[in-house]
C-alpha cells in the first residue's frame, strides 16, 4: 500500500543513519529528491517521525533539508532506533491487517457467488439430506494463555501462521525482550518466538487443522533467570541427598566390619 511504501522510505533514511551515523550523505534528507518527495514529502506523518529522531531543517537555511542533530556533528543513534522499531511494529501490524481484511473481502465474495450459484441452480427433488458445505481450510484454534482460564476460540485459515496465533493473542505484542512459547501437546509441537523460521509455518504445515489446542506462554529474561536458579538449587540439594545416602552406607559397612560380621576368619571359627 502507499502508506506502506512511505513507512518502507522512512525506514531505509533511518537506517543508513544507523548503520554510518557520521557519513555526510545518510546525515541529510533531501526533501526535493523525486522518491523522498513522492514518498515522504507530502506526509506530515513522516515528517513528524523524521523530525523526532533527530533530522531537522538545516543550519544553512534550505527549508527542503532535514538534517541529522541540524548539522551538528553529533551521532546519538537511540531516538533513530527507537524510530525504526516503531516503524517496524507498524508494518507487521498493518501487513496482518490487510491480509486479514482481504481474507475476509474474499470469504465474502465466495459466499455472494455461492449463494447466486444456488438461487439460479435448478431445483432436485431428493429425499437425501443435503450434506453442510465443509470449509477446506477453515481452521478453529482453541488458544490458552499460560497462566490464565481464559479460552480463546480463534477462527483462522489453514494458510496462517503459528505467528498469527500470537498476534490475535497479543494486537498490541509482547513485552520488549520477551520470549513466546506455543505449545500444542496432541502434535508434541512446541515452538519459540525466537525460532522465526518456525513461527512463519502455516497451521497447516503443523497439522492443527482443522482445530486444535495450543497453550501459548510468555517468558521474561527474568522468569528464565529464576528457573535457572531453582534448577539448580534442586540439582545441588539431589546431590546433597545422594551423598547423605553414600555416607550413611559407608557409616553402616563400617559398622558391621567392627562387630565382626564380615570378619575374615568367619569359617575358621567353631
Amino acid at each position: 500500500s502507499g502508506a506502506e511504501g512511505s513507512a518502507s522510505v522512512v525506514r531505509s533514511l533511518l537506517s543508513n543513519a544507523i548503520r554510518d551515523p557520521f557519513e555526510p550523505k545518510y546525515r541529510r534528507v533531501n526533501l526535493n529528491n523525486k522518491t523522498i518527495k513522492a514518498k515522504v514529502g507530502g506526509y506530515a506523518q513522516c515528517l513528524s517521525i523524521l523530525k523526532s529522531a533527530g533530522f531537522v531543517p538545516d543550519a544553512g537555511g534550505d527549508p527542503n533539508v532535514l538534517a541529522l542533530s541540524g548539522g551538528r556533528k553529533a551521532a546519538n543513534v537511540a531516538p533513530l532506533v527507537v524510530a525504526r522499531d516503531a516503524i517496524d511494529k507498524w508494518i507487521d501490524r498493518n501487513r496482518y491487517n490487510i491480509a486479514a481484511a482481504a481474507r475476509k473481502k474474499k470469504e465474502d465474495e465466495d459466499r455472494i457467488r455461492l449463494a447466486e450459484e444456488l438461487a439460479n441452480a435448478p431445483e432436485e427433488e431428493s429425499d437425501e439430506e443435503e450434506e453442510e458445505y465443509v470449509d477446506p481450510d477453515a481452521c478453529v484454534i482453541k488458544a490458552r494463555v499460560e497462566g490464565k482460564k481464559r479460552l480463546h476460540d480463534l477462527e483462522m485459515r489453514a494458510e496462517d501462521t503459528l505467528g498469527d496465533i500470537v498476534s490475535a493473542l497479543f494486537p498490541k505484542g509482547t513485552g520488549e525482550g520477551e520470549e513466546v512459547r506455543v505449545t500444542c501437546a496432541a502434535r508434541r509441537l512446541i515452538v519459540s518466538s525466537k525460532d522465526k523460521g518456525a513461527m512463519s509455518r502455516t497451521l497447516r504445515e503443523c497439522k492443527l487443522t482443522p482445530s486444535a489446542s495450543v497453550v501459548v506462554k510468555v517468558i521474561s529474561s527474568a522468569t528464565e533467570e529464576a528457573a535457572a536458579k531453582d534448577a539448580e538449587a534442586a540439582k545441588k540439594r539431589m546431590a546433597e541427598r545422594a551423598q547423605a545416602r553414600r555416607d550413611r552406607k559407608k557409616a553402616a559397612e563400617q559398622t558391621m566390619q567392627s562387630s565382626g560380621i564380615y570378619s575374615k576368619d568367619d569359617n575358621a571359627k567353631g
